[in-house]
């Protein structure tokens, strides 16, 4: 008896991902997994005619801003049509978590042009959200220090925190990481919190990442050079 199988791409070319020459085949799913490729024979639930056409794992966007969207796009169809099905969120200092001040939130949701009810304070909360919604694409989190100075010194972020505040913002990334972030970002754009961020205060976060495990993407200080230099406050 012949193997039944739940998708079946028939006649396509296959692209591995391993760097060698791609090959004409199929490619046969069964529970969400590859069972087949190659000369494929069986049947299929759904199959679909690969002709002309390539077959290759999903691609990942390392440095994405779609966790900003994602709660009002699920289905991530601008991603999936480019063949992504894994992305990195929460770059340049920027997550929706966590969320202390609304003032400062309210400006990110402007900043953004986003239309965003939350129903949460902390980063475990939103990825609650986000994994009760439900998405199309594989999504790894980071947790923004944009946002994590945002929601200890409020609008009031043009300035070096003191020791106190320091520690806020260590609990909360603290808890971002136990909740599932991957680690944090930051972004030191001029008029950003992560502008006014002392070069200590950024290394003592770094130090509770590192001893977590978890990872530091940095946005470059500064990269747009539209942005004044004579005033900072701009």
């Amino acid at each position: 008896m012949k193997d039944r199988f739940d998708l079946l791409v028939r006649n396509t070319r296959i692209i591995d991902g391993r760097g060698g020459a791609s090959l004409h085949g199929s490619v046969a799913v069964r529970d969400g997994r590859i069972a087949a490729l190659g000369a494929v024979e069986g049947p299929a639930a759904v199959e679909i005619d690969g002709r002309g056409l390539a077959c290759c794992p999903g691609f990942m966007d390392a440095h994405s801003h779609a966790d900003l969207s994602i709660l009002q796009c699920a289905g991530a169809d601008n991603l999936l049509q480019q063949g992504i099905t894994t992305f990195v969120g929460g770059n340049c200092g920027i997550s929706l978590a966590p969320i202390r001040d609304r003032a400062y939130f309210e400006s990110t949701m402007r900043a953004w042009n986003l239309d965003i009810r939350p129903t949460w304070t902390k980063f475990g909360g939103f990825l609650g959200a986000v994994e009760e919604n439900g998405t199309a694409v594989n999504y790894v989190p980071l947790v923004g220090h944009n946002a994590v100075r945002g929601a200890v010194l409020g609008t009031d972020y043009m300035r070096a925190a003191s020791r106190r505040e320091l520690r806020e913002m260590a609990a909360l990334v603290a808890e971002a990481l136990d909740s599932g972030a991957h680690g944090l970002s930051c972004g030191f754009d001029a008029a950003t919190p992560g502008h006014y961020a002392p070069f200590d205060e950024v290394v003592e976060l770094l130090g509770l990442v590192r001893r977590r495990g978890g990872i530091f993407a940095p946005h470059t200080r500064h990269h747009q050079n539209q942005w004044p230099a004579s005033n900072p406050r701009e």
